[in-house]
């Protein structure tokens, strides 16, 4: 009887065993949401620019609402770049619309308190508000209220992609 209670025991043993080795830690099933914050930080480029209501974005003399299709290739290329610390920089591309083009300096961006907007302020202290449409970890959609110096405000949807 000695040698079936072993067997047994040794059977309840190795189970338990088995058991435990397959139990995961419930921190890597479900890692800690990101923050809004975390999803902007990266790289983004930008895949598509529309406005409301339309406009003439290329001096052609027709109005339309697809203003990236219309932008030249030195404006198309652009990066979005947002780094810890609340550091923005854009990157204008590898495509340059002129030979002595450089690139913008450094900026700043703060998430609003209910993570609706981000802000980017310049060095010079002009700041932009743009509405944060949709951000996870492919995309980033703003919105941006584009006002003219002849006073008309356009509402511009910048789309992204993250790279």
């Amino acid at each position: 009887m000695s040698a079936i209670i072993k067997n047994v025991t040794l059977f309840l043993l190795l189970g338990a065993i088995a058991f435990l080795g397959c139990w995961k830690d419930n921190a890597e099933d479900n890692p800690p949401a990101k923050t809004k914050a975390d999803l902007l930080i990266g790289k983004w480029l930008i895949t598509g620019i529309t406005t409301s209501p339309a406009r003439d974005a290329n001096g052609d003399g027709t109005k339309e609402t697809d203003v990236f299709a219309v932008t030249k290739l030195c404006n198309r290329d652009f990066l979005y770049i947002f780094k810890p610390a609340g550091v923005f920089q854009l990157d204008l591309g590898e495509i340059k619309c002129t030979t002595d083009e450089g690139q913008p300096e450094p900026a700043s961006w703060v998430l609003s308190g209910d993570q609706k907007t981000v802000t980017v302020t310049e060095d010079g202290g002009s700041s932009d508000v743009f509405e944060i449409l949709q951000l996870d970890d492919n995309t980033l959609k703003l919105r941006f209220p584009n006002v003219y110096s002849n006073g008309a405000i356009h509402q511009d949807l910048l789309t992204f992609r993250r790279l």
